[in-house]
């Protein structure tokens, strides 16, 4: 694969109502959302299709792209990610092209969660190489779908189970002692095993994600800033606001205005 030179541009976890219409016309941006939870419709290109518990979607550039909850107040949880592809030689495009042909959509089972959130911790990194290694991590993922089929689940039995229970908690309380206790196993642990598989302790794991999903609603809605922080579960926007200038860098509102 030494003639691909593939980028992920961009890439998080999100909880969210409805995708907001939108393309990446000009911008050689190719997109995946990788569902978890929620029922609805996603609309690829013109075309509506029904998203269910792992299912991934493929937008290319030029097509845009929207999703809706069949619930008013329901809420999908996802993984968007997002990136380039020049000097392809070997057909990547093409493989993915063939898999995606008739529909935008594949159902992959949600056992690829850890796939994706490996993917994700990776290009938060501060470290260049690890940013670079997403890179290589998502390749290996995309060969394998535009190939025989999505590759098969990797991972700590635990962990994954953990990580599972963290996404589905994104808008309920969760402590640590709750994690040990469903998973079943020893706190410490627990808390051992975590933080050598994926670099980091749980519950700053959790704040990534719900500050990731909160990164997100950010960039693509309107949504007040209160709304977002009881809808994530934080005690009040000013708590809110405090950990998310701490953890990312600049306010909420400034992220919003001006979002890196």
């Amino acid at each position: 694969m030494q003639n691909i030179d593939m980028h992920v541009y961009d890439t998080g976890f999100s909880s969210s109502g409805s995708i907001t219409p939108h393309d990446h016309r000009g911008t050689g941006l190719h997109e995946f959302h990788y569902f978890l939870e929620g029922e609805g419709s996603f609309w690829n290109a013109g075309i509506s299709y029904v998203v269910k518990p792992g299912t991934i979607f493929f937008s290319r550039p030029e097509e845009a792209h929207r999703a809706r909850t069949v619930e008013p107040l329901g809420k999908f949880l996802f993984y968007y990610l997002l990136f380039t592809v020049e000097g392809d030689s070997d057909g990547l495009l093409e493989g993915l092209g063939n898999r995606f042909s008739l529909r935008s959509a594949a159902v992959i089972g949600r056992g690829h969660a850890p796939t994706f959130e490996d993917i994700r911790r990776r290009c938060v990194s501060r470290e260049a190489l690890v940013r670079r290694s997403a890179d290589y991590r998502f390749l290996a993922f995309l060969c394998d779908l535009a190939g025989k089929g999505a590759p098969a689940p990797q991972g700590v039995k635990y962990v994954e189970e953990a990580l599972t229970l963290m996404q589905a908690s994104i808008h309920k309380p969760l402590d640590l002692d709750t994690m040990a206790d469903r998973l079943g196993i020893d706190k410490s642990y627990f808390v051992r095993l975590f933080k050598q598989t994926v670099g980091l302790p749980p519950m700053r794991y959790f704040l990534g994600l719900r500050l990731d999903t909160a990164k997100h609603r950010l960039r693509n809605g309107d949504e007040s800033l209160r709304i977002i922080a009881h809808d994530l579960g934080f005690y009040d926007e000013f708590h809110f606001s405090h950990q998310f200038k701490t953890h990312v860098g600049q306010s909420p509102q400034s992220f919003r205005n001006n979002p890196v």
